[in-house]
C-alpha cells in the first residue's frame, strides 16, 4: 500500500516486528496497517517516520502511489 515506506524498509533494513514494536502494537495488526488494510493514524506515521526514516518526509513515506507523490496533494482545492 505505501510503496515508498517498503522500498525505504528494504533499504535500511527495517522489518514489519521492528515498526510493531515502535508502535507496540502485534506484528499481525502492523502487517495489516503496512498492508492499507487498518488504518495508520497519524501520530503512527510521525513514530515511524521519526524512529527509522528522520530524513523522508511524511508524505514521500506514505504516498499511495508508486512515483511518491501523495494523492492528497494532488487532490488539493478541488485541483486534479
Amino acid at each position: 500500500m505505501f510503496p515508498s515506506l517498503r522500498a525505504e524498509m528494504a533499504r535500511y533494513g527495517v522489518k514489519t516486528k521492528d515498526i510493531a514494536e515502535l508502535l507496540k502494537l502485534n506484528r499481525k495488526t502492523a502487517e495489516r496497517k503496512l498492508a492499507g488494510s487498518a488504518y495508520v493514524t497519524n501520530v503512527e506515521m510521525w513514530k515511524i517516520r521519526d524512529g527509522f526514516f528522520p530524513g523522508k518526509t511524511i508524505d514521500y513515506l506514505f504516498s499511495t502511489n508508486e512515483n511518491g507523490t501523495s494523492l492528497l496533494k494532488s487532490t488539493q482545492g478541488g485541483k486534479a
